[in-house]
C-alpha cells in the first residue's frame, strides 16, 4: 500500500480538476462526474503510485484520462451539437468556480471545435508534451499539431474581434 494521503491531494488539487474537465467537457455536471471517478480510480489504484513524479501530475494523469473516456462516451450527437444553454450553463459554472478567471479567454476557449479544445488545454493549459497528448488521445503526432495551430488560430481570431 502506498504512503500517498488521498484527502490531502483531494484538497489541494480538487479545484484544478474540476476546472479541467469543465473545460474539456463544457458540463458542469460531467465535471462533477469525472473529479469523482479520478479520485475513485486514484483511490483504487494507489498502490501503484511509485513516486516517480509528484502525487498531483499522477492524479491529473488520472483525471484526464477520465476526462478522455467521457468525452469518447458521448454519442456523436452530442458531440457536434451543443444546445444553446449550455454555453450559458458552462460560463456560469466557471464563473462561480473560478471568479477571478478572465471569461473572455474562458469563451474563447469554450467555442473551439472538441478535437481542437482538447489538444490546446492538454497542450498549453495542463503542458502535456505532443507526444503525450498523442497518446492519451489516440491520435497522430501530426494531428495533435495540425489541431494546436487550429485552436491558437480560432482563439486568435475570437479574441481579436
Amino acid at each position: 500500500m502506498s504512503d500517498i494521503d488521498l484527502e490531502a491531494l483531494y484538497r489541494a488539487e480538487h479545484r484544478r480538476i474540476y476546472m479541467l474537465a469543465l473545460r474539456m467537457t463544457r458540463n458542469a455536471a460531467a465535471a462533477e462526474d469525472i473529479l469523482q471517478e479520478s479520485f475513485v480510480q486514484a483511490w483504487t489504484n494507489r498502490a501503484m503510485f511509485r513516486h516517480e513524479c509528484a502525487p498531483a501530475t499522477w492524479i491529473h494523469r488520472i483525471a484526464v484520462r477520465c476526462a478522455l473516456r467521457h468525452i469518447r462516451g458521448v454519442g456523436r450527437y452530442d458531440r457536434r451539437f451543443v444546445p444553446i444553454g449550455d454555453h450559458d450553463d458552462f460560463i456560469c459554472a466557471v464563473q462561480s468556480a473560478a471568479p477571478t478567471t478572465d471569461i473572455d479567454l474562458e469563451r474563447a476557449i469554450a467555442s473551439l471545435p472538441p478535437r481542437a479544445r482538447m489538444v490546446f488545454l492538454l497542450r498549453q493549459v495542463e503542458d502535456y508534451s505532443t507526444q503525450d497528448v498523442a497518446m492519451h488521445m489516440g491520435i497522430a503526432l501530426g494531428t495533435v499539431k495540425t489541431q494546436l495551430h487550429r485552436a491558437r488560430r480560432l482563439l486568435m481570431e475570437y479574441l481579436t474581434r
